[in-house]
């Protein structure tokens, strides 16, 4: 059975024109939601996370970093965008810190993905122990990329 589409184009235009506005709005709305950011570098992506828990830019000192396939590990402290030491007071972590619950340091683990780019999967800032120790077993990363052995 063919359809006629010429044969009533005024209640189909009408339709469309009732329609459209709308379509344009939705679009409108949803290219104006926030998408997560693509981080080309595990440094970048670690740096924004510290930002957001801190409420201030940061840079980092990397002490430890270590790379497997598409995981990587850094282990480090953050710095003031200047490379000063945090002044801990100045953030929501003032009270932990002042009350010895909080270490100046930061430990992380990041997946790469060609679409998403680099993304945290772990992410310790101020950890007064070892929380990554039963980061391979949970992620099924190779224990020498976080926990290598000593030679």
């Amino acid at each position: 059975m063919a359809t006629d589409c010429g044969a009533y184009p005024r209640p189909l235009l009408r339709s469309l024109a009732g329609v459209l506005p709308a379509l344009w709005l939705l679009a409108a709305c949803v290219a104006s939601v926030p998408q997560p950011s693509r981080f080309e570098s595990p440094y970048a992506a670690v740096r924004s996370a510290i930002a957001g828990e801190l409420g201030m830019p940061v840079s980092l000192r990397v002490e430890q970093e270590r790379r497997y396939g598409a995981w990587a590990y850094l282990s480090g402290r953050p710095l003031t965008a200047d490379g000063a030491p945090i002044d801990y007071s100045a953030t929501p972590f003032a009270e932990d810190m002042a009350e010895g619950f909080l270490d100046d340091n930061f430990v992380a683990l990041l997946h790469f993905d060609a679409i998403r780019g680099w993304s945290i999967t772990e992410l310790a800032l101020g950890a007064t122990d070892a929380p990554f120790v039963d980061w391979p077993a949970r992620h099924g990363v190779p224990r020498q990329l976080i926990l290598p052995e000593k030679q």
